[in-house]
């Protein structure tokens, strides 16, 4: 199966294109996601300054009962999870789950990270995992509850992942809207310059046809300001040459014919497979077939020359490559020869 330069040039595009397509699509969500992830961390750790304010009376005074309601309604309004670990990783307060019934959370990596880090006002724990309380992948972002430089508990927020996970569903899914838009307009426009580009090389062919068709009152107009207008150019110049060529070839030729028509002598031109190329009435003459309507040229020369002398001659000339003179008797006349 032939295919075109038109067909090579747009799967070329087309590969090409969705190639980047997929990788600006997967880069692109890779960091629009980090970016939010990021921007998700921050709001939480402003929350949680807000929400280390509401409950430090509370915690300071040991209040647990009192703190964890208050957890509780202040998760409810914001829609987020708060934690209040103590010093010793034991759950105090809970938005979501009862402190009593939850582990002791002195390990958990974001709490962790708050002691190894030391006690200052600046420290952050964060981390993304699975909730073995919610039994939910997590976004957990935590801050010390300090006393002085003394580290005396932990307050952690966390936010689902499932509903991130929504949110970065939808905007993966208008990412890849917006790439598969591009994506068409880009073939689109491919295929508008390919077939601009093709359809000189196209032109340029069929006037190529029939030239060799000897056709020669072809033009070739191509206006693209370009190289394919100087090709075209280019073109038309040489079919004028050739034009002229071909003229004078043919002018030549009907002159050799005359001269050959008027030679006295008998004269044949064979191939090497033995086709008569050229005779003239002369040797037609001599072979008997002058009067005859149908042409030599084209047939062999046995089917006109009936003399086995002849044909020897002729054989003996091209094997050897060599010019042989002999008489020869035709139709009860003798000829001289030459080969």
């Amino acid at each position: 199966m032939k295919i075109n330069i038109f067909s090579k040039i747009l799967a070329g595009y087309f590969f090409i294109t969705v190639l980047l397509s997929v990788l600006i699509v997967s880069f692109t969500f890779r960091i629009i996601k980090t970016n939010y992830i990021e921007e998700e961390i921050k709001r939480l750790e402003s929350v949680a300054g807000v929400v280390e304010s509401l409950i430090y009376p509370d915690f300071a005074a040991g209040k647990e009962k009192e703190m964890d309601k208050a957890v509780k309604e202040l998760g409810k309004k914001t829609g987020i999870r708060i934690t209040v670990i103590a010093a010793d990783g034991r759950v105090l307060a809970d938005s979501q789950a009862r402190p009593r019934d939850m582990d002791n959370h002195l390990h958990r990596p974001e709490v962790k990270e708050i002691f190894e880090a030391g006690s200052t006002e600046h420290t952050a724990g964060k981390a993304m995992r699975f909730s073995n309380t919610v039994k939910k992948s997590m976004l957990y972002s935590a801050m010390p509850i300090l006393s002085g430089n003394e580290i005396k508990g932990v307050l952690r927020l966390s936010h689902f992942m499932s509903e991130i996970d929504v949110l970065l569903k939808e905007l993966r899914g208008e990412i890849i809207r917006i790439t598969l838009l591009m994506l068409v307009l880009s073939l689109a426009a491919a295929y508008l310059l390919a077939r601009r580009f093709l359809n000189p090389v196209k032109e340029l062919g069929k006037a190529a046809e029939k030239i060799a068709g000897r056709d020669f009152d072809v033009n070739l107009r191509i206006e693209t300001g370009d190289e394919f207008q100087e090709m075209a150019e280019s073109f038309n110049f040489m079919k004028k040459e050739i034009k002229k060529l071909f003229s004078e070839i043919t002018v030549r030729g009907e002159e050799l014919k005359t001269i050959i028509k008027s030679i006295k002598e008998g004269l044949l031109v064979v191939d090497n497979k033995g086709r008569i190329k050229i005779s003239n009435d002369s040797f037609g003459k001599i072979a008997g077939t002058k009067n005859n309507l149908n042409p030599l040229e084209g047939r062999f020369y046995w089917e006109c020359m009936v003399s086995p002398r002849f044909n020897e001659l002729l054989e003996k000339a091209g094997k050897e490559k060599v010019s042989i003179s002999d008489k020869l008797e035709i139709n009860g006349r003798s000829y001289l020869c030459s080969i």
